[in-house]
């Protein structure tokens, strides 16, 4: 919400600030710098969405962007998404031939992903990443449209991601229906649902009608300056809980097993892809505050807010990784004897599981528990090379 709403809360006060220096009817304003809705003065040279700063001279030809980091990474976040998309698909196919609901989520965030890249496209062709002063007031206006979508699709995203995960969690460290990690997943999963409904409505009506997001000369109300800083701070701070959990979780449970400690490590670097994710919202965080702050809110929303976008991009397209890190050793396994041969080299801990029987371990502390098909078989177990352990035994 930070993008769009940054833009609301400016356009807001830069029409209270213009509109007692103009007799231009309120109407026919676009509301960002009290210019005409069609971007035009009242000759024919374009008006820019920000006076320029003292001795700049706006360009709308050929200005200054940040295009160019949009454009890497978008190939970046893309080229390695696909690769990890379709590694996990294959293994899933092919080798363990046996597909989850938190396969198929995966499939869907990847896809929502290249959608939500569409949309960042659109904003870009219209003036993001460029000055104010250099992009037309209908552009902003475009742009504005163009940032409440892509905000929206956001939400959706990162949930989906998050849920595959914690569906996969479940499969791995769940041997059975029951127990405190049954329930605490599983309140996680409700937990987020909830947390991104409020979220995903909050963006969604933040202004009444929802068209004066992008467009302040539409008649309506918004939410106010200390209601939006609020929401965003909360939102933003929930979601770094949130990743910080989703990591932690995993690598606690690798650490109380009875399993030499290289091993653990091998198998908690697996999940530690998390802590980029992490990283990724504690920045985006700390930016929101910074942009969000009443003393430091950004007149020049085009230009300045574009970390949080590349850093809203990056938290995705590394949970879509994280989802994926589980399948690649068995992938690996499959097509690297070398891999497979030190993989299970400690055949003193699995008999020969090629990387971690969890669950298998994880049940025998259930007594009278059967083993879940498929628990870990996605960081290596293998049916065809081990039975299923007898609950204890």
């Amino acid at each position: 919400m930070v993008l769009c709403e940054g833009t609301t809360d400016f356009q807001e006060s830069s029409k209270e600030r213009h509109i007692a220096s103009s007799s231009q009817p309120l109407k026919q304003r676009s509301g960002l710098l009290g210019v005409s809705m069609d971007g035009q003065s009242n000759g024919s040279q374009p008006i820019g969405g920000l006076p320029p700063p003292p001795g700049v001279t706006p360009n709308f030809v050929d200005p200054y962007s940040l295009r160019r980091f949009f454009i890497l990474t978008f190939v970046m976040c893309v080229t390695v998404t696909t690769i990890f998309i379709l590694v996990r698909a294959y293994t899933k196919t092919y080798i363990i031939k046996a597909h989850e609901w938190e396969d198929y989520i995966s499939y869907l965030a990847w896809t929502g992903f290249i959608c939500h890249f569409g949309f960042q496209f659109e904003a870009f062709k219209y003036g993001t990443g460029v000055h104010q002063w250099n992009v037309t007031a209908e552009n902003v206006i475009r742009v504005g449209k163009a940032a409440s979508a892509i905000e929206a699709l956001y939400v959706l995203l990162i949930f989906v991601t998050k849920l595959s995960i914690l569906l996969q969690y479940m499969r791995i460290f769940v041997p059975a229906r029951a127990g405190v990690r049954y329930y605490l997943i599983h309140t996680l999963i409700w937990l987020n649902l909830v947390y991104y409904i409020i979220n995903f409505f909050l963006g969604l009506f933040f202004c009444t009608p929802r068209r004066k997001i992008w467009d302040p000369s539409v008649p309506g109300h918004c939410l106010s300056l200390g209601a939006s800083v609020t929401s965003i701070m909360s939102a933003a701070a929930l979601n770094v809980l949130s990743d910080v959990t989703i990591l932690v979780l995993p690598i606690f449970w690798i650490s109380v097993l009875q399993m030499p400690l290289r091993r653990k490590v091998a198998v908690s670097m697996v999940f530690a892809m998390g802590i980029c994710a992490c990283v990724a919202s504690i920045m985006r965080l700390i930016l929101s505050v910074k942009f969000v702050t009443p003393s430091r809110l950004t007149p020049d929303v085009t230009y300045d807010l574009v970390p949080l976008l590349l850093l809203s991009d990056a938290e995705v397209a590394i949970g879509i990784i994280c989802g994926c890190m589980p399948v690649t050793p068995r992938f690996l396994r499959h097509f690297f004897p070398i891999i497979k041969a030190r993989l299970l080299s400690s055949r003193d801990d699995d008999k020969g599981n090629g990387f971690l029987p969890m669950a298998a371990v994880a049940a025998a502390k259930v007594k009278g528990r059967p083993v879940r098909d498929g628990g870990f078989m996605e960081l290596g177990g293998s049916g065809e090379e081990e039975e299923e352990r007898k609950i204890g035994e």
